[in-house]
Formats: C-alpha cells, structure tokens, sequence
C-alpha cells in the first residue's frame, strides 16, 4: 500500500495481516532502505535483509508487520534516516495504524535501520507514537549517522536491544553496545 506521509512523499509499505493480532510492527530494513516494493507487495530487495526475511517469524507470533520501503524518490541513505521529515513519514504509518487496528506499535530496526527506529522513537513521543523499539545489530560507528546521532535522551519507550558479539561489521561491533546501554534513558 502507498500512504501520503507528507508533502511531495510517499511511504510504500507492506502490511501483514494477522488473526488475533496482540502488537503491530514496523521493520526497518538495513543498508540504504530500498526494498523496491510493488503493488502485488513485491520487491526486488525484500528477500536481502535478515529483518525482513523473519516477517513470517512476527506474524506467526499475532504481530501484524509493517515493512516500510524507502519514501518515494529518495534511498535512505543514512543523512535522510536522521531527520525530521523521516520522522514524519513514519508518524504518517503509524497514525495509520493506530486508526484501522487499535493494538500498540512498536519499531524493530537492523543495522542502518535502528538509525531510523531511534530517530522516530526520539521524536515521536506521546499516544500516536511507538510504544516500544527493537534495535538488532545497531549502527554505532558510523560518521554523523549512527543511533548516537539521535537524540537517544529524549527517548521514552522500551527499548530492546539485540545484538552478537561476533558481529565483524565496523559500523556494528559488540564492543561497543556499553555505550550505547549507557546512553538509553532510565539506566
């Protein structure tokens, strides 16, 4: 399905429905976001990222998935996944979910994906945000787009943190989820 976000931005998206739903959850693919999504729900990149391979994993469990494309006429490259329009069209998602199924949204993100569910979290507080956020194998060392250049402070739902330490990506090494354990409000 294809939501008008924004101004001049659309949010293509796959929805999972699920019997029985007890949450609703919106996967951030990694790397630039582009999983070329179609009206059939089809993508020429949506078998490539692990988060999104495990949809079935989620709605098996009663969590009606959302997999959010990369807005229209732009990748998401790592800058756009820090800002506040990024924000808004994940607000425009999830008001559209609170509106048709009534459950709590919470965010799962993986690898530059947890960029976006961390600034969405950060900005996006009160009854029409998420009620909680996943972040598997998080960017931590990348230059000006890593979950810390969120406002991690600001951040006042749950948050799940999942990560392996033998993790060789530079941008996702356990040696340096301290910090960000650190940096997570209510430690």
């Amino acid at each position: 399905m294809t939501l008008s976000a924004r101004p001049a931005a659309t949010q293509v998206l796959l929805l999972i429905d699920v019997k029985d739903e007890k949450a609703k959850v919106i996967l951030f693919a990694g790397g630039d976001g582009r999983l070329n999504l179609n009206p059939l729900g089809f993508g020429s990149n949506l078998q490539a990222n692990f988060l999104v391979r495990t949809r079935d994993f989620y709605t098996a469990r009663g969590l009606r998935a959302a997999i959010l494309d990369a807005p229209s006429g732009a990748a998401i490259f790592p800058s756009l996944r820090l800002t506040a329009e990024h924000a808004q069209d994940i607000q425009g998602v999830i008001g559209y979910l609170h509106r048709r199924f009534h459950d709590p949204v919470w965010l799962v993100g993986t690898s530059s994906g947890t960029v976006s569910a961390a600034n969405a979290a950060s900005r996006l507080c009160g009854n029409e945000g998420p009620k909680g956020r996943v972040l598997t194998s998080s960017v931590l060392k990348a230059a000006g787009t890593s979950v810390f250049d969120t406002q991690l402070a600001a951040i006042t739902v749950p948050t799940l943190v999942v990560h392996h330490k033998p993790d060789a990506c530079p941008s996702t090494l356990f040696v340096d989820v301290p910090a960000l354990m650190a940096a997570l409000p209510g430690r």
